[in-house]
């Protein structure tokens, strides 16, 4: 029941973030490639896998998305891999949270991996979980480069 729940929850995400998104050639050292490719195989392997875990996941994988959606909505097409944006937003979900779309994706991952019950899933979102991390150190170094005395003064709380 969780695997095909799960299938159509991710699916939804994935219609939900590309329509919400333009296209995007991701920049080198921005981990997006090996992100995706953690994502694809611990979906696929733990569909593979087959288990049928806690519906408590998909839950996780539905507010992870919701985060994710939002975030790149609000960014419109300041939404990119790319680390050094030029646009520094501070409002709405960014006033609360300084990188939701990274938890969001986290959350799908992790989502993922107890709705499926899965090994795999779940390595995969601990890979996810720690591509996040360094994405974000370069993301913030890359705005406060860029953005300098605003990029201090803004202080979400996560």
């Amino acid at each position: 029941m969780t695997v095909v729940a799960t299938v159509v929850v991710v699916i939804a995400w994935a219609i939900a973030e590309a329509a919400a998104s333009g296209i995007d050639v991701p920049a080198r050292g921005t981990y997006a490639l090996p992100t995706g490719i953690a994502l694809l195989v611990g979906e696929v392997g733990g569909i593979v896998e087959g288990g049928d875990g806690a519906v408590w996941g998909i839950a996780l994988i539905a507010v992870g998305a919701t985060l994710r959606v939002i975030a790149i909505v609000q960014l419109g097409s300041a939404f990119r891999t790319r680390l050094d944006s030029p646009t520094l937003v501070t409002s709405g979900i960014y006033r609360w949270l300084r990188h939701p779309s990274e938890y969001g994706l986290v959350a799908i991952a992790a989502g993922t991996a107890v709705a499926l019950a899965s090994w795999v899933t779940a390595l995969a979102a601990c890979a996810i979980a720690a591509l996040a991390i360094v994405r974000t150190r370069g993301e913030n170094a890359a705005l406060r480069r860029a953005h300098g005395a605003a990029y201090a003064a803004w202080s979400p709380v996560l």
